[in-house]
């Protein structure tokens, strides 16, 4: 997925240093306002009337929404500089990232329970390794599946590709002693090893003590609010404060934003995101 990400805007790359030196107020071509773009199976976004007019009435100018219909397109978009903001995953805003430099995060979800991210877990049968272990990838076709990528180089044998309930039956099945799966992180109290993979094995009648963490990833932070980092900093300073008080002050909007984590937004920095810059580099490179 990362290396189809990079293939699909490498074009950008040509252009990028371009379309980054240009400020967003020298910018006379543009359409007024702010544009932000969110993912979309068509040309509308579900609720883009009542967010363009939250967000112009909390900046003072208008705001135009526009419909991706998928990752590359909302990256490339906002390299060339045709959006000012745009809603990623947190491999997806790496990517961004790793292509122009131009954009940082502002905000990013958290769950009601205080979760910030994913890890990646590679989780062994006890006394478990060596040749002969099997492994099988788990995780679905998101951050948490890019994540399961690294987690497999930490596998004791090749793994083997499967859907997240093949994986697991697999593994329950003895089928496999080892499991490249993931767990919520939170940013106070840490892993949540009750959560995600394990937690769906232990329902399914794993003994926890059967098993053991065998290694854990960085953090996979939830998926970034990215502005172009031209844009004037009260701007961003008044686009921040809106999001981190949207969740108690309108939920209705805040839903048509994030609709899985209900916990609201949080201020992030471009450090929060390392882990998957570092990530994505790792994957580009095999």
């Amino acid at each position: 997925m990362i290396r189809a990400m990079f293939a699909l805007v490498a074009g950008t790359l040509a252009f990028a240093a371009g379309a980054c030196s240009a400020t967003w107020a020298q910018d006379t071509a543009r359409p007024a306002g702010l544009r932000i773009g969110m993912l979309g199976a068509g040309p509308a976004i579900e609720g883009a009337s009542a967010i363009e007019r939250a967000y112009a009435q909390a900046l003072g100018m208008p705001v135009t929404v526009f419909a991706a219909p998928d990752f590359p397109t909302l990256i490339e978009a906002q390299v060339r500089s045709d959006i000012d903001y745009a809603i990623y995953s947190a491999s997806a805003y790496a990517v961004a990232w790793k292509l122009c430099g131009c954009i940082e995060p502002l905000v990013a979800p958290s769950g009601r329970d205080g979760a910030s991210g994913v890890k990646a877990v590679l989780i062994r049968r006890k006394g478990a390794s060596g040749p002969g272990t099997s492994t099988v990838s788990s995780g679905p076709r998101d951050d948490v599946g890019v994540l399961s990528l690294w987690g497999a180089e930490e596998a004791s044998a090749p793994t083997s590709g499967a859907s997240t309930s093949e994986a697991e039956k697999a593994f329950l099945a003895g089928e496999t002693q080892e499991l490249v799966g993931w767990v919520v992180d939170r940013a106070v109290g840490g892993p949540d090893l009750a959560s995600g993979t394990l937690g769906r094995l232990t329902a399914a009648g794993l003994d926890p003590q059967e098993v053991e963490i065998a290694w854990r990833s960085d953090t996979l932070r939830f998926g970034p609010h990215a502005v172009r980092k031209d844009l004037p900093g009260d701007l961003k300073t008044r686009l921040r404060n809106f999001l981190v008080e949207l969740r108690p002050s309108e939920p209705d909007l805040y839903e048509y934003l994030e609709a899985e984590r209900q916990g609201g937004f949080v201020r992030v920095s471009p450090d929060d995101y390392m882990p998957a810059v570092a990530l994505v580099e790792a994957i580009r490179k095999r």
